[in-house]
């Protein structure tokens, strides 16, 4: 999504932009379910989307707008509220699936001008001092003056570059589903903050919510094996039960986390942005607004 982004960025500037891709993004359609993996867009992020021309498609294809926060911590009570009205803006921002975000960005290339290879993979690159030159793994060679890495977190171009990474494993992973509720969400993203991890519940269009859940490791394979009551039952006690009861929840999914930053963002004609630059723990859900915000 942000080495899309990028691309897109540079060639509306005029550059001669190739994307190097390792695979396709999946087709997105209003007819499939809504995935499991969802961003919270800033809207400094969808300012930027509105800049290079896909916003509006994206935004009347399938977004959720959320217009508070109400964020407490589990033990205290302490809460805290952020409202958009009080800031005298619409909304705080859109809860979007990077799919459909991905796709969008990846149908508007071609229009631009950008030149998509893929499937492509880096066999390895040289950097003289005007130039980089990449070897692909068909043996296609290529040249630029500029090589903008952005291959995730376990960049291998990264390290190709020289560039080392600092950081440290949460022994944690987020647990993530769709869950439906006894009250509505009021376009209210919900956070609470317990002994384990954060637990939250982003709003959606369809009115359920998406959980994103912080656990230590044992505990977030306990909650992928449970039946869905079982889960319902836990997420409900976790979250409070500030939506009631939890009526029922899609299939569950986990991912793990961890800190990790580079100790530097470019190393002579190369440049990192995204999560090959910084991986962050998404209980502020600031991951995608900072690669994009690398991107601006």
């Amino acid at each position: 999504m942000v080495g899309a982004a990028c691309a897109l960025a540079l060639a509306r500037r005029g550059f001669k932009v190739a994307l190097l891709e390792a695979r396709e993004p999946a087709p997105w359609s209003a007819a499939d379910p809504e995935d499991l993996r969802v961003i919270a867009l800033a809207p400094s992020s969808a300012r930027l989307l509105d800049e290079l021309g896909v916003w509006r498609a994206i935004e009347t294809a399938r977004v959720s707008p959320y217009r508070h926060m109400q964020v407490w911590d589990g033990e205290s009570g302490a809460e805290s509220t952020f409202d958009a009205a009080r800031e005298g803006h619409a909304q705080l921002g859109w809860i979007v699936e990077n799919k459909l975000v991905a796709r969008t960005l990846w149908d508007a290339l071609g229009g631009a001008g950008v030149r998509r290879v893929c499937p492509a993979h880096v066999a390895s690159f040289t950097q003289r001092e005007d130039r980089v030159t990449l070897e692909l793994g068909d043996g296609e060679m290529l040249s630029a003056a500029l090589l903008v890495i952005a291959d995730g977190a376990g960049s291998a171009l990264r390290d190709q570059a020289g560039i080392a990474v600092r950081g440290r494993d949460y022994h944690q992973r987020a647990v993530v589903a769709h869950v439906a509720t006894e009250r509505a969400h009021a376009a209210t993203a919900w956070q609470r903050f317990t002994d384990e991890g954060p637990i939250a519940l982003l709003p959606l269009g369809d009115g359920r919510s998406s959980i994103v859940w912080s656990l230590p490791e044992a505990r977030a394979r306990e909650m992928l094996a449970m039946d869905d009551a079982a889960f319902c039952e836990a997420a409900g006690i976790a979250s409070d039960f500030r939506l009631g009861r939890i009526m029922s929840t899609t299939p569950r999914a986990s991912f793990p986390l961890r800190l990790q930053i580079a100790e530097r963002f470019a190393a002579g004609r190369c440049v990192l942005i995204g999560d090959a630059a910084h991986a962050v723990h998404p209980l502020a859900g600031q991951g995608a607004n900072l690669g994009l915000r690398d991107v601006a």
